[in-house]
């Protein structure tokens, strides 16, 4: 399946439960699904861009 990451940060309300959900919906689909919470954030994310663009390139 494909590999997605899925990123949402702990303090948005509401939005981690649509997270997990969607990511057990795409398992079943047979994606490859990674959810990462981030500590400490909200709606909009600061993420890490060499992880990301490491993680991009290696699709």
């Amino acid at each position: 399946g494909l590999p997605i990451w899925m990123m949402v940060g702990e303090a948005d309300a509401g939005w981690v439960d649509a997270t997990q959900s969607t990511a057990a919906a795409l398992e079943a689909a047979g994606a490859q699904v990674t959810v990462d919470i981030l500590n400490e954030q909200g709606h909009v994310l600061i993420v890490n861009q060499d992880e990301l663009m490491a993680w991009i390139e290696g699709l």
